[in-house]
């Protein structure tokens, strides 16, 4: 069972492995990372938007200024998803190559995404 810490360390986790391609990443763990990247993504969404609605004119270089750093995570975060991804369709099904489907549009995505959702394969 899950316990609060382990949440969070989950997220750090996908952040110390951005570059690790080795390995394989479990489907609960791949699935708490997705949530939270999400869940950071729509509030950065929220911040922002509320930041252009309501901050006066003379303080419109603060929208500028939250919408680069919301910018830079956004795609900073490409690279932990796309990694974190590698790893978990690995452990589904014992080959990372499955994310080329990715190439695909609309489909590929699909597919990865069901892929995500299989359970871990033997190991061999």
């Amino acid at each position: 069972m899950f316990t609060l810490s382990d949440f969070f360390s989950v997220y750090s986790q996908g952040w110390k492995k951005s570059f690790d391609l080795k390995g394989r990443a479990k489907r609960i763990d791949y699935w708490i990372f997705i949530t939270q990247s999400a869940f950071l993504a729509a509030s950065g969404i929220a911040i922002n938007s509320l930041a252009r609605v309501h901050l006066p004119e003379t303080l419109g270089g603060i929208y500028g200024i939250l919408f680069a750093l919301f910018a830079l995570f956004v795609l900073g975060s490409l690279v932990p998803i796309t990694t974190y991804k590698i790893r978990r369709i690995r452990d589904a099904t014992g080959n990372g190559w499955h994310i080329l489907w990715n190439l695909i549009p609309y489909i590929g995505e699909v597919i990865t995404f069901v892929i995500c959702l299989l359970p871990s394969c033997r190991r061999q």
